[in-house]
């Protein structure tokens, strides 16, 4: 079997669970297939505290970044150890041009998942689909982060106080949740 490089010409292939790439060089038009995955949205949630969680909550937020990324939607957890790293990271997320939504008991709360899922391509189509959530310390968000120009909003997703591990996995189902609801899935009935 001859080998060939894959290189100058490249096909995307856009599937709906993420993409494909095809190179074939005008020499050798046999394509191969890059194993290289693609993804279209970048979800970021941004955390101060630890990152270990109860085995529990850590199996369920692997479970949901399993399916974002069946998805074809890349997710990061970021922990930081203080709120002036967090703030850093928020920064350094407004200079990129993602969009920016903090999670805050006070912020908007949502009647059903489909007004969410509009929310979340909103926010997608905002930041180039590059998506930073952030989540405070136990002291919740610091000043800092709430008054840097750029933030699209705060998102409540209750009165009630939860665990930021706990809230970390609600999110991820929710955002899971949307892509389901985008593509009109029965995941959402």
């Amino acid at each position: 079997m001859p080998s060939h490089r894959c290189s100058s010409l490249f096909l995307v292939l856009w599937i709906s669970s993420g993409a494909s790439v095809l190179s074939f060089t005008p020499s050798d038009p046999t394509p191969c297939r890059s194993f290289t995955r693609l993804f279209a949205i970048k979800v970021t949630m941004r955390m101060v505290g630890k990152r270990k969680a109860e085995n529990w909550l850590e199996e369920g937020c692997d479970m949901y970044a399993s399916r974002l990324r069946s998805a074809g939607i890349d997710w990061e957890t970021v922990m930081h150890k203080s709120d002036e790293a967090l703030t850093q990271g928020v920064e350094g997320d407004l200079s990129k041009g993602h969009a920016v939504v903090l999670l805050d008991p006070f912020g908007k709360q949502y009647k059903n998942s489909d007004e969410l899922a509009s929310s979340v391509y909103d926010w997608f189509e905002v930041g180039g689909s590059r998506l930073s959530l952030v989540i405070g310390g136990a002291e919740g968000l610091p000043s800092e982060v709430k008054s840097l120009v750029g933030i699209l909003g705060l998102w409540s997703l209750s009165h009630l106080t939860l665990p930021h591990q706990l809230a970390r996995l609600v999110v991820m189902e929710q955002i899971y949740r949307a892509s389901e609801i985008r593509k009109g899935s029965s995941y959402n009935k």
